[in-house]
């Protein structure tokens, strides 16, 4: 799934590849609240979880490294 947040370019990346550009939390946005935004995200999956599962394993990249951690907490995912 894409994460829900449009963001922009990392620098460099743009000579490589062409977006658009999504993220979990928008690190390079002034001002934005990255803890809603990445509560907005765990929204995203859990909609996406059960909408689509059950699934018997997650893996995530990078940022989706760090939310797929995060959310499969016994505090987060909640059936």
């Amino acid at each position: 799934i894409h994460a829900p947040h449009a963001t922009a370019c990392a620098v460099g990346l743009d000579e490589r590849i062409t977006g658009p550009f999504y993220s979990w939390a928008d690190i390079y946005k002034a001002g934005v609240d990255l803890e809603a935004q990445w509560h907005t995200s765990f929204d995203v999956i859990a909609k996406f979880c059960a909408d689509n599962g059950p699934f018997d394993g997650v893996y995530g990249f990078s940022q989706g490294a760090a939310i797929v951690t995060n959310f499969s907490h016994p505090s987060i995912w909640k059936d």
